[in-house]
């Protein structure tokens, strides 16, 4: 302030930046210290964002990333366009980990170092270490999400409006039908899956029986994870994430921070 043509310094203001922006969050990771790794497809970006404090910047550059998966030796998958790439969150250091014959939807890791992934929307793939390419199904319409679970993997077949599980001995079994394109899942209790219905506007929990129920109304959701305390976190194509109380189905904002 300025007394009698002085300067006086009567405290300090932390100016804090703009918060970035989401726009197409296609995939969600909660890290350690609860920061989120998000894959922002509009932006061919994987951010990680602080939302205790509102800041982000952009970790690597990933050309349209699809999906974004945790993977066991600490790093990260993510799939862009036909290629899996594996980041390194603590550098942002970026490499092809295997390459596909079609343009990859969901990704997860496999055994022995291999990925799944879902090959143009309608076929799920093994890809090996070694560079190896199995096809474990095909003729699925519109896959997006997949999820490695005790009972095989979890398909989200959008346009069909089912899950389906592709057991460990290559069957084929629809767990759910008729709903609202089916996208992401992430694992429930129970031998349960939560899983975002994009159309219906909601996150839903599938039992193992087929059950379905709505745990909370969503606009327009995509990615599901867990974070640290099994709460879901849920991306929505508007470019917001919240997160939700799987036994109240309150949500709470979590992207873009409150200013």
């Amino acid at each position: 302030m300025r007394l009698r043509k002085r300067d006086h310094v009567v405290g300090t203001v932390a100016v804090r930046g703009r918060a970035p922006a989401l726009r197409m969050p296609f995939g969600i990771v909660e890290e350690a210290r609860g920061t989120l790794l998000v894959a922002d497809f509009s932006q061919s970006a994987v951010l990680r964002l602080h939302p205790a404090t509102g800041e982000g910047r952009i970790l690597a550059r990933v050309d349209a990333p699809r999906d974004l998966r945790a993977s066991p030796d600490g790093n990260l998958l993510v799939s862009s366009g036909s290629r899996v790439v594996e980041l390194d969150a603590a550098t942002g250091l970026t490499r092809v980990r295997a390459r596909a014959a079609g343009a990859l939807e969901g990704v997860a890791p496999g055994p022995d170092g291999s990925v799944y992934a879902v090959e143009d929307q309608v076929r799920v793939v093994r890809l090996g270490a070694d560079g190896s390419r199995s096809v474990l199904a095909n003729g699925l319409n519109g896959v997006h999400g997949i999820l490695p679970t005790a009972d095989g993997l979890v398909l989200c077949e959008s346009y069909a409006g089912n899950v389906r599980v592709l057991t460990p001995d290559g069957g084929l079994r629809t767990l759910a039908s008729a709903l609202g394109n089916p996208s992401y899942a992430a694992p429930g209790p129970h031998g349960a899956v939560y899983v975002t219905e994009f159309s219906a506007n909601r996150l839903s929990l599938v039992d193992r029986s087929g059950r379905v129920r709505q745990v909370a109304p969503v606009a327009s959701p995509g990615p599901v994870a867990l974070d640290r305390r099994s709460r879901l976190l849920v991306g929505s194509i508007d470019g917001r994430i919240r997160r939700i109380d799987p036994a109240t189905g309150r949500a709470t904002l979590v992207w873009p921070p409150a200013r």
